[in-house]
């Protein structure tokens, strides 16, 4: 497990005490695939983050043939990062199951409020509402909760993923 924020691809030396094997993290997908309905999988940045020297996360997701829920910042610079993945994703075949913003500060900034109307008019992709704001509390336990009820709570979410898993897996 790494605990560094930092691409996975750094000089700094404690990237080159640990090499990222893709095909053990397969084995092991495929062998939690198999116990388990459905699995989400979260990625480790953005779709350029590198993996290893010749792979990135955009490897992983078409590795694992799995569609991804693009989770964007709602505020400033948001519709140039989110139009710039979700088409650098649709050139290399990734489908994306929808966009859902994420309020990383608890104001709420006119791009915020602007946002998705604007990239719903320069999307095909279902923007899947927003995930408000909330400071986390020191308990993990309390806070690993709170996530839950707020990604639960939303429908368009809990619905773009129950459809593809109906028509896809099961």
């Amino acid at each position: 497990m790494f605990i560094m924020p930092l691409s996975l691809q750094g000089q700094h030396p404690i990237w080159k005490k640990k090499e990222i094997d893709l095909e053990t993290i397969l084995i092991a997908y495929d062998r939690l695939r198999r116990q388990h309905p459905f699995l989400i999988v979260e990625g480790v940045g953005g779709l350029m983050v590198p993996l290893t020297a010749h792979a990135d996360v955009s490897d992983l997701i078409r590795l694992f043939d799995l569609p991804a829920l693009l989770v964007a910042r709602s505020g400033l610079g948001t519709l140039n990062h989110t139009l710039l993945t979700l088409h650098h994703g649709a050139r290399l075949g990734i489908r994306f199951l929808g966009v859902l913003f994420n309020r990383t500060v608890p104001s709420i900034s006119l791009a915020d409020k602007t946002n998705p109307a604007i990239l719903a008019e320069r999307t095909d992709v279902p923007l899947l509402g927003t995930l408000s704001y909330f400071k986390k509390s020191g308990n993990r336990e309390r806070d690993i909760h709170r996530s839950e009820k707020l990604l639960m709570g939303n429908e368009l979410m809990k619905s773009a993923i129950l459809r593809w898993v109906d028509t896809d897996r099961m």
